[in-house]
């Protein structure tokens, strides 16, 4: 008798643990968050403020030439300008960033992050980009900051987005205070790079 009593609280326990199991899933406990989660939270977390999240859903969707249902776009709760970006097509922009960008910088900013997707091939390029769906990638750069800026500026171009936003904001993140001094000389290599590729 006593076996089948504990057979039953077994099974019991076992199907509310199954039940928990599934809830906790389907209610996305932070227990069970991942690696972009976890990630997000060291940066200070992400932003419930609609206004700023408002802008980044905008100035994503303002990249027509990308197939939008893979990306992502969320603001960090940083003051230090930045952006940043995973292979799962998740963009992240800080809350810095967002307050020093106008519309147009903000959407280089990501279009600079997606650039590094579409460098490391976790995005197929847009026919917008390459002029055939699915064909090679951007050229390889040894610089993959600046490879990632050569590819905003085409998507930029591509979006009816003024290229300029780009080398304006890098000037912007250059100058802010919170930009170390190495940080900057990248930031001014960048724009000079920038600058002289776009002479005939």
């Amino acid at each position: 008798m006593a076996t089948r009593v504990n057979r039953a609280r077994a099974q019991t326990t076992i199907r509310a643990l199954l039940l928990l199991s599934a809830l906790l899933v389907a209610g996305g406990c932070g227990a069970a968050s991942g690696p972009i989660e976890h990630w997000a939270l060291d940066q200070g977390g992400v932003v419930r403020d609609a206004q700023e999240q408002g802008r980044a859903e905008l100035a994503l969707a303002r990249l027509k030439p990308l197939p939008t249902h893979r990306l992502s776009v969320a603001v960090l709760a940083s003051e230090s300008p930045g952006a940043y970006c995973w292979p799962s097509g998740q963009v992240f922009v800080t809350r810095g960033l967002v307050d020093l960008a106008d519309d147009d910088e903000l959407a280089a900013a990501i279009a600079h992050e997606v650039g590094h997707l579409l460098v490391d091939g976790h995005l197929p390029p847009p026919a917008a980009l390459d002029g055939r769906r699915g064909s090679s990638r951007h050229a390889p750069c040894a610089d993959a900051e600046l490879s990632a800026d050569l590819a905003a500026r085409q998507l930029l171009s591509a979006s009816a987005v003024s290229s300029a936003a780009l080398p304006r904001l890098l000037d912007k993140i250059a100058r802010h205070a919170a930009t170390t001094p190495s940080r900057r000389a990248d930031l001014e290599r960048r724009i000079a790079r920038l600058a002289a590729d776009e002479r005939p």
